[in-house]
């Protein structure tokens, strides 16, 4: 038993021992790694602390360079685009020392004496530099020192990135450049040739309120807005000049008001110019010919714009009669009516009735409304929204392939394919669960 004992403790304390010895080579093994790193690394600077970047390639010199918070470039004294010079220092910090040469005297065998290649980042305070020489026989590396005396491999490509950059790639190539939320844009304005457009945001949707008043499609108009936010700059021209305007679309974002003016199209470019940077710039042509040529093309094109699960009621009134069918919990029932209501069918409906698109707009006037006998129509649908916002069609007169309409409360006269009539045209027992089916 003792003997037992004995050997137990012994396994334990080997244990331990094994361990900990584990442990201390794994440490041992870590420090190693790290300290390989460290003999690695080029650029003692943290990310957040660089406010200055220099690129020299040749004859060709750009500075970078954080003032009031923003990044600049010298030469121009352009504003810089945030992301680009992060991600520049990002790579530059990212550089590595492949291989040492050592018993090097002369640095002028390896095109280090002329400094024609060097990066320099820092701050006010400190800057650090690494000068860039010829490339290797291979031609995957380049020579590299930070100190005039020690020299090393730096990977070609990785270079190259760096020192390959111009100031067009590193300045803000935004066409508005400002803070512009899609979301908290309340209103744009629009000219292109004689037309003019105006816009609002009224209870989350778009309205055109000149030169009619009806809904605006939102597609449409969140194209618009896309182009002019995320697209960008393709060239800027040398000098500060003035363009012949053909265009200009107006934002009015949280009491700020942001505009860009459209001139002539030259090899499938615009001329631009916005209201906040004297250049003048080139932008995709795509860009003008997304704004409509007619006021239709801006209206909104669906009948009905209402989300399903928002429906309170429906009422549905033509030569049988009027109902109105009413949700009930997780189903559907018709007013004053016992009759057990299919909740497929009456989905079903609603579904067809969001793919109603108009055919065509037509100018109101209430001579159109008695003309296309809209004064007293022959079915009428009403789907009814919560605060009783209510969205309806009223059917008139029917020729070969079109059907005449009214929309109340956009007030105004469309026609839509006959074919939609019959999805419209219903009566109660269209709606009635099947004999027998629980």
């Amino acid at each position: 038993m003792k003997i037992i004992k004995k050997n137990l403790v012994y396994l334990f304390i080997l244990f331990l021992v094994g361990g900990g010895y584990f442990l201390y080579t794994k440490k041992i093994e870590k420090e190693k790694e790290e300290k390989k790193l460290i003999e690695k690394k080029i650029f003692f600077i943290p990310e957040e602390k660089v406010s200055y970047v220099s690129i020299k390639n040749g004859e060709k010199k750009i500075e970078c360079f954080k003032e009031k918070g923003k990044w600049k470039i010298k030469p121009g004294n352009f504003d810089a685009d945030s992301n680009e010079i992060k991600n520049l220092i990002d790579n530059i910090l990212k550089i590595e020392k492949e291989r040492k040469l050592e018993g090097v005297e002369n640095l002028d065998e390896f095109g280090l004496g002329k400094k024609n290649k060097k990066i320099t980042v820092g701050n006010s305070g400190e800057k650090f530099s690494l000068i860039i020489g010829e490339e290797t026989p291979t031609g995957s590396y380049y020579y590299g020192t930070t100190d005039n005396k020690n020299i090393f491999l730096v990977s070609k490509w990785n270079i190259n990135d760096i020192i390959e950059k111009n100031v067009f790639d590193l300045r803000d190539k935004r066409i508005i450049p400002a803070k512009i939320e899609k979301e908290k844009i309340e209103k744009i304005e629009i000219k292109k040739g004689r037309n003019r457009y105006v816009i609002e945001r009224k209870n989350k949707k778009w309205e055109i309120i000149y030169p009619l008043k009806d809904l605006a499609d939102k597609n449409e108009v969140e194209n618009i807005i896309s182009d002019i936010l995320e697209k960008k700059v393709k060239s800027f021209e040398k000098k500060e000049t003035e363009i012949s305007t053909s265009a200009y679309i107006k934002i009015s974002s949280e009491g700020k008001e942001y505009s860009l003016f459209l001139g002539k199209e030259k090899d499938g470019k615009i001329f631009a110019k916005n209201s906040i940077k004297p250049w003048v710039f080139t932008i995709d042509k795509e860009i003008l010919d997304d704004i409509p040529e007619s006021i239709d093309d801006l209206r909104e094109k669906d009948v009905f714009t209402f989300e399903k699960e928002n429906v309170v009621a429906v009422e549905i009134e033509n030569k049988n009669g009027k109902f109105t069918l009413i949700k009930k919990d997780n189903g559907w029932r018709i007013e004053k009516s016992k009759k057990k209501i299919s909740k497929e069918k009456v989905d079903n409906f609603l579904d067809d009735l969001k793919f109603i698109e108009i055919d065509k707009f037509l100018k109101f006037s209430k001579e159109n409304l008695k003309k296309y006998g809209l004064l007293n129509p022959d079915v009428k649908v009403t789907v009814i929204l919560p605060e009783n916002r209510k969205e309806s069609i009223y059917t008139g007169k029917r020729e070969k392939e079109k059907v005449f309409c009214f929309l109340p409360e956009r007030n105004v006269i469309i026609t839509i394919l006959k074919d939609n009539w019959k999805i419209l045209n219903k009566k109660e027992s269209d709606f009635f669960e099947k004999k027998g089916k629980k």
